[in-house]
């Protein structure tokens, strides 16, 4: 029962980012034009996806073992 209200909960969070999305799109569209708004927000994403990992976990691992997994 656990596992199907954290999809729940998920699939919710989902849900409301995509609506907020859309809705920043349009206004961000309206504002700098829509060749920039299409350039900017892949980027504004990639940033916050690269961003993820950095919080409390600065310090830890090793980049250099990255040559070590077996691709």
């Amino acid at each position: 029962m656990g596992g199907k209200i954290v999809a729940l909960v998920v699939a919710a969070f989902s849900g409301v980012a995509m609506a907020v999305q859309g809705s920043l799109n349009a206004v961000l569209g309206k504002r700098a034009g829509l060749p920039e708004a299409v350039f900017l927000v892949p980027m504004l994403g990639t940033l916050m996806l690269a961003a993820l990992p950095w919080p409390g976990r600065a310090g830890r691992g090793n980049p250099a073992n990255l040559m070590q997994v077996p691709w």
